[in-house]
């Protein structure tokens, strides 16, 4: 099904697998002509390095509201940075306070 999105050029697909299947993911992304983007297995900073070691992910989404906030949510992405892989900001749609958190995130974020 995914090898049909490669005419669209997407920047990925989120989430195709059950958030645990690590090994799935992987294996999945290895053939896959769509990077593929983690968001719910990525919550904390060890699912984050369990991704990176499973090299199950082309992009990382991160959400502070489920990070446990900006500061750990700023630790996965200097994670990210460090394997070199990619990371943008999962939203749900957050307003006012939330979306300045998430906006000076995103701009200290590389």
């Amino acid at each position: 099904m995914i090898s049909r999105l490669a005419p669209f050029d997407l920047e990925y697909v989120e989430q195709p697998l059950v958030h645990d299947d690590l090994l799935g993911h992987a294996q999945l992304r290895r053939w896959s002509p769509v990077p593929i983007a983690l968001d719910e297995s990525a919550y904390t900073t060890t699912d984050v390095l369990n991704i990176i070691r499973a090299e199950a992910a082309d992009v990382i989404l991160l959400d502070p509201h489920e990070a446990g906030g900006l500061w750990q949510a700023r630790k996965a992405a200097s994670i990210c940075e460090a394997a070199g892989i990619p990371v943008t900001l999962h939203s749900g749609g957050e307003l006012g306070c939330s979306t300045a958190a998430y906006l000076h995130l995103a701009w200290s974020t590389p």
